[in-house]
């Protein structure tokens, strides 16, 4: 292939064309990219009373016949330009507006940015703002698309579901042609109740989570409080497993509107009835709405999203690679006498494990009796008691698994690893092995086909012991003397012969 060979136009050409990327880089620090915008936005929001987890997907045009409406639930609209930017990169926008989303104390004080006041839905289900400025200017003195957050801040007394907060970066482009649109149209998503499993960096876990005997691990259940709370006769809320092996260790936080700052537990202690049942694998809080105190208290929160975070553990009761799942539940019942129960579930929860067999050598009986104990990676030995597995300095501290009579030994409670059996007594009749037996615990490995032989040599030999003093002396004296007498008597037949 021959090489293409550029002249004085086409490098002048291919100058131009890095030059306009290069400026095209610099403009791009806008989240949804856009020919231009106009000087002001509308934004209409279409309040649905949605009864199950129906989706809609909001792309800035109005949409029709979604479901009945729903009237006086109220808006509020808040300028989060500044904080958006002050992290914005010009790739990350999705990572934030995420984030935000989920935890809107990661905005810091986005309440300066109140844009009007809090607009109520109309028979039609509609909240509107007309003008709404397209650009901001940053204290820096730099223009910048606006990035608002729009969050339902009364939710109608007749549902308990409010919407999740909406994030909405300008501008948006027009999916039905050319340009952006000057009039955006959007659908909330009901918060209904939202019951998540938070993996280490606090997120919602996605796939079942293993994890080691007595290793903590949070739950967080949201759920919106209804404006007509007071006139209830019964509001409750409570959280279920839904198999063996997992408890509860307690109600970490509650919090209100994603507000971390403050937490409202002792609030809700002292305003309802709270228990733990089924030994520790279910909790209730039934809210008390026969007193004066507590009334005035959950008036408060009308209309308010509660996030409530809760912990647990895996027990030595359960069962390798067998996931179990809980549910939230919120239960009430109106005035008129209508009974109600949400639900929601989460991502499940399970541990690890391995099996092993004792075997003969040389005839693959199966042998019992056989004594080990588990070392990890970093040379520790686990201790598995009291619900809690610790990896302990010594092996004479460390839990001893015994093969019995079918010859196996079962090893559970263990997060995923690479793992050593340690053999430290062997079956009567039988060698102790001096290497040991590596293993990996992964989802799966408990499993009969994962079983490991763990083989052992019989004793082939024996031998008297050697106590000391003339004993051996005297053994070999006499066995010449009789050597001796012998030849002397083989001589006297000889002679008489």
């Amino acid at each position: 292939m021959k090489r293409a060979k550029f002249g004085y136009w086409g490098s002048l050409i291919a100058a131009l064309v890095l030059m306009i990327s290069v400026l095209a880089s610099l403009a791009a620090i806008r989240p949804v990219g856009a020919a231009s915008s106009p000087a002001t936005v509308g934004i209409t929001i279409h309040k649905l009373k949605l009864t199950d987890n129906t989706t809609i997907t909001n792309n800035g045009l109005e949409q029709g016949n979604l479901g009945p409406t729903l009237q006086d639930a109220g808006f509020t609209v808040y300028n989060i330009s500044k904080q958006f930017y002050a992290e914005y990169t010009g790739k990350n926008g999705d990572e934030l507006v995420a984030r935000y989303t989920n935890d809107l104390t990661s905005l810091g004080n986005y309440q300066d940015g109140l844009v009007g006041s809090e607009q109520l839905t109309g028979p039609t289900g509609q909240a509107s703002w007309t003008s709404l400025p397209a650009k901001t200017e940053l204290g820096s003195g730099a223009s910048v698309d606006s990035v608002y957050l729009i969050l339902e801040t009364t939710v109608p007394g007749t549902v308990t579901s409010g919407a999740q907060p909406m994030i909405v970066a300008l501008p948006v482009k027009n999916p039905a042609g050319a340009g952006t649109l000057s009039n955006i149209h959007l659908y909330p998503k009901n918060y209904g109740i939202d019951k998540v499993l938070l993996d280490e960096e606090g997120n919602a876990a996605t796939d079942t989570q293993r994890y080691e005997v007595g290793q903590p691990f949070t739950y967080q259940a949201k759920f919106t409080v209804p404006s007509n709370i007071t006139s209830m006769k019964e509001f409750r809320i409570w959280d279920a497993f839904e198999g063996s092996g997992v408890v509860y260790d307690g109600i970490d936080s509650v919090t209100v509107n994603g507000d971390s700052s403050k937490d409202y537990l002792a609030d809700f202690n002292a305003h309802s009835s709270f228990a733990f049942s089924g030994a520790n694998t279910r909790w209730d809080y039934n809210f008390t709405l026969n007193d004066a105190n507590a009334k005035a208290f959950y008036a408060s929160l009308a209309g308010k999203t509660i996030t409530v975070k809760y912990s647990a553990h895996i027990t030595e009761d359960a069962v390798p690679d067998v996931a179990v799942g809980n549910k939230f539940y919120v239960n009430y019942t109106t005035d008129t006498g209508n009974k109600h129960e949400l639900e929601d579930d989460s991502t499940k929860v399970t541990t690890g494990g391995h099996k092993f067999k004792k075997v003969s050598s040389t005839t693959g009986a199966t042998l019992k009796g056989a004594e080990f104990v588990v070392r990890n990676a970093t040379d520790k030995y686990a201790l598995v008691a009291h619900d809690k597995v610790t990896w302990v300095d010594d092996r004479d501290d460390a839990t001893t698994y015994t093969s019995g009579e079918d010859g196996k030994v079962v090893v559970k409670g263990l997060a995923d690893g690479t793992y050593e059996l340690v053999e430290t007594a062997a079956p009567d009749g039988y060698q102790t092995m001096t290497k040991t037996t590596g293993f990996t615990i992964v989802a799966g490995s408990f499993g009969e086909e994962k079983t490991i032989d763990v083989k052992n040599d019989p004793n082939t030999f024996g031998y008297l012991p050697m106590t000391g003093g003339m004993g051996w002396v005297l053994f070999i004296l006499a066995g010449v003397g009789l050597m001796g007498a012998a030849m002397l008597m083989m001589r006297r037949r000889n002679t008489q012969a």
